[in-house]
């Protein structure tokens, strides 16, 4: 059975548009930050809040919390508190390419995968393996989906310039987490994949297909081996923490 199911599917119109619920009340021009970083650790979102001086935007009626941050001039928010996995990161990107956003950087804990990452150490994902739904409705389907290589760039500057010490390579997306099999770790291990999580397939595949960037830069918080699992012993904020600023450095210095 081919994937999408029904044959002809990328190049037929849509039935439900982004921009057909478009929030008419916001101001795009003065509210909407061109980047975004997409933020899917509650404890995160909420030291990024307490910690850098911002104002929160009224765009999404649901519980989603957008925050600006107010010393990049309004040009970078982050997007906390809408769900996780790529269909709930599908509906918000989309939204917010309507009003202006051109520019995301995912921000997330990952699973490492084998020993090809060492816990805590950030990883910067420059591809994806579409194993995941949304990707497969927005281009045809591939096996990888790579990040905005300039962008990729940007964030490995930004890690360098702040002494980071950590790795560039692809990501496994997959949005069934108890069907994680041991040969596919084995497989991706050996294949040299480093991460796994449940969004940048989706989100570099939006973003190829509505012309805007994405990039993501992800914190290995535990390690899913094939002979076991090295669990996370940290809060989320201990691995992310110190990750907000080289990611906003990048998206402030990016130019598309």
């Amino acid at each position: 059975m081919p994937f999408p199911n029904h044959p002809g599917k990328h190049d037929a119109p849509t039935y439900l548009t982004p921009e057909s619920i478009a929030d008419t009340s916001v101001d795009t021009d003065t509210a909407i930050p061109e980047s975004v970083i997409l933020c899917y650790q509650p404890d995160f979102f909420e030291h990024v809040v307490e910690t850098y001086a911002g104002a929160a935007i009224d765009l999404f009626t649901e519980s989603a919390q957008f925050y600006r941050l107010s010393e990049t001039d309004g040009r970078v928010g982050v997007l906390g508190a809408f769900g996780i996995g790529a269909p709930a990161t599908a509906v918000c990107m989309e939204r917010l390419i309507v009003h202006g956003t051109d520019t995301f950087c995912i921000v997330g804990g990952c699973g490492g995968i084998g020993r090809n990452v060492t816990r805590l150490k950030p990883v910067v994902c420059d591809r994806a393996i579409r194993d995941e739904g949304v990707s497969h409705h927005y281009l045809p389907s591939g096996t990888y989906i790579s990040a905005s290589a300039p962008l990729v760039d940007q964030l490995e500057t930004s890690l360098d310039t702040a002494g980071f010490e950590y790795k560039t390579g692809p990501s496994w997306t997959i949005d069934a987490l108890f069907r994680e099999t041991i040969p596919e770790i084995k497989r991706y291990r050996d294949e040299g994949v480093l991460t796994v999580e449940m969004e940048a397939a989706a989100v570099f595949a939006i973003a190829e297909y509505r012309g805007v960037d994405a990039a993501a830069l992800f914190c290995p918080f535990d390690l899913v081996m094939a002979d076991g699992w090295e669990s996370k012993q940290e809060p989320t904020v201990d691995g992310l923490r110190d990750l907000l600023v080289p990611a906003r450095n990048a998206l402030l210095s990016y130019s598309r």
